[in-house]
């Protein structure tokens, strides 16, 4: 999933990855829970058992930050249980990923860095294919500042693979005609 994310340019911490060998986990647990942006609980049916997951889950509540339950075969409880959560069983990581950063990009407190991190995954596309979905994803997006506006605009120029894929250009320009009018 955190390699699925990044594709969308979402960074994440997952704590058994990312935590270096002979560095005190806690404190790293401490530095992410302090700096993230949002968290997404993978509530699988152990996930209620572990004496970390709902202290995590309350620290992002008193952060206000977004709170995504991806459902596993357990469902949200407590304070998120007030909140749908995502479908994870049965869907594939590409899946989630996209339905993750559907609700961050709606979120007031997080699409600020989602459209900046998703503009730049786009102009990084290395296939037609992706050029051509995450531009569908950008044209989802509710706002877009002029700098972003011209760095999508520059990636006609920049990368073949945006100037090369069919329809994407055209959206491009209907994209700046949407936010500058």
């Amino acid at each position: 999933l955190q390699k699925s994310l990044l594709s969308y340019g979402i960074t994440s911490f997952v704590a058994h990855e990312d935590i270096e060998p002979s560095k005190e986990w806690q404190s790293e647990i401490e530095i992410a829970l302090k700096t993230m942006d949002g968290l997404a609980a993978l509530l699988t049916p152990g996930f209620h058992e572990s004496k970390w997951t709902d202290q995590e889950v309350g620290v992002a509540i008193g952060r206000s930050v977004p709170i995504l339950s991806i459902r596993y075969g357990l469902d949200p409880y407590g304070f998120i249980g007030k909140y749908q959560g995502i479908q994870g069983s049965g869907k594939d990581l590409k899946q989630i990923s996209k339905a993750i950063l559907m609700v961050l990009l709606k979120n007031e407190n997080s699409q600020h860095k989602m459209v900046h991190g998703l503009v730049h995954s786009f102009i990084e596309s290395e296939s037609f294919a992706e050029s051509k979905e995450k531009i569908g994803l950008i044209e989802e997006a509710p706002y877009l500042s002029m700098d972003l506006i011209q760095m999508i605009e520059n990636s006609i120029k920049e990368n073949s693979q945006v100037r090369g894929s069919w329809g994407v250009p055209e959206s491009i320009k209907a994209l700046k005609n949407k936010f500058m009018g």
